[in-house]
């Protein structure tokens, strides 16, 4: 695994209090291959709810012309998820989400496993040459169990993926 430093961090906060992270991530290729950059840029917001500060939070997003969006839960607070999925559905499959405790209530988890084609509150995926890994802590005793068992088989997999840095 190469260690890959930050170029670029931005925090932006705005009420309530939520914060941007924009990373230009140099990248740079192992076993003496010819050193070359390969940047993204991807920004994560969190504790978004509904309404004028959303749509604030999302027009800044996109504003950095991100590739990737990445959503730290606690999206709504409202008994539905309509609201904000209008918010953010331009960035369409650019967006992932981990879910927070308020994201779980009712029928709100459902809701946002379907929204995003998710089969379990964790899951992971590689955005060009990084792993990308979701957790939940809204998990009962067995889920937890079965989500460390998932994080130490897909970390081990990562690993030894060679177009993973």
């Amino acid at each position: 695994m190469v260690s890959t430093p930050c170029n670029y961090v931005q925090f932006v906060f705005t009420p309530p209090i939520v914060i941007f992270l924009v990373f230009l991530l140099q990248l740079m290729p192992i076993k003496g291959e010819e050193i070359k950059k390969a940047e993204f840029n991807f920004v994560a917001a969190g504790d978004w709810g509904c309404g004028h500060e959303a749509i604030h939070t999302f027009s800044m997003m996109k504003s950095m012309e991100p590739e990737l969006y990445l959503g730290l839960g606690d999206y709504s607070y409202q008994n539905s998820i309509d609201c904000w999925v209008d918010i953010v559905k331009s960035a369409g499959n650019a967006f992932k989400i981990s879910l927070g405790n308020h994201d779980t209530e009712g029928k709100l988890l459902r809701a946002y496993m379907d929204e995003f084609k998710l089969d379990k509150q964790y899951y992971s995926f590689n955005y060009r040459n990084a792993h990308f890994v979701a957790l939940s802590t809204e998990l009962n005793k067995d889920e937890v169990k079965q989500q460390l068992q998932f994080v130490r088989n897909d970390l081990l997999r990562a690993k030894a993926n060679q177009n993973i840095d």
